[in-house]
């Protein structure tokens, strides 16, 4: 039988597995596809409700080219353009925070690995005892924890892809759909690599 630090440097390991092929396929082409579409979508509608704004006010524009910042046209411009660019702040901080679980799986395993030299742990006053495979748990159940919370940032990133919110024309927007959600285009995924 397997010995307890070696049950948890087996869980360790399939624990990062599962990770990568989540993010991996979280992440996919078509992930890049969406978000590539959202942003010619997004720009499509401005430069569209730029052309139709300077053809209305075109005689306002030529009597006081000032009316169009009093009436915040350029800051609305701006703000919409930097949804796209908060969008991509957020899914490279997503992607950066993926490594962050390699990194608490290998403490992990290293932590489990001191098991093996010193199986009764460290002896602590009044008759405890200080387990190596303890810290070890906690720091699988930490990888677990945050894989779930970067499943959720992800989901919620995507989610904003298909909002009409988001590509926000006043008249009510564009729907981006995915097609599927996240977990069944990640089972079919599972089935095409088997």
């Amino acid at each position: 039988m397997l010995s307890e630090p070696n049950i948890l440097i087996v869980i360790a390991v399939i624990i990062a597995a599962g990770h990568y092929l989540i993010f991996r396929l979280a992440f996919d082409q078509e992930f890049e596809d969406r978000f590539t579409i959202y942003q010619e979508q997004a720009k499509q509608n401005l430069l569209n409700d730029n052309q139709e704004f300077v053809s209305t006010m075109k005689g306002i524009i030529e009597l006081d080219p000032e009316a169009v910042e009093k009436v915040g046209y350029g800051d609305q411009w701006k703000n919409r353009l930097d949804i796209i660019g908060e969008m991509k702040a957020e899914r490279a901080k997503i992607e950066g925070k993926i490594y962050l679980v390699y990194i608490i799986l290998i403490l992990s395993v290293l932590v489990s690995s001191l098991a093996f030299v010193m199986p009764d742990g460290i002896i602590l006053p009044y008759g405890y005892n200080f387990y190596f495979t303890s810290v070890s748990w906690w720091l699988l159940v930490l990888a677990i924890l945050l894989i779930l919370y970067l499943l959720l940032q992800q989901y919620l990133l995507e989610r904003r892809l298909s909002d009409p919110k988001y590509l926000e024309k006043m008249e009510g927007g564009q729907r981006i759909s995915s097609g599927e959600n996240a977990i069944s285009r990640f089972l079919r995924k599972i089935e095409s690599l088997v």
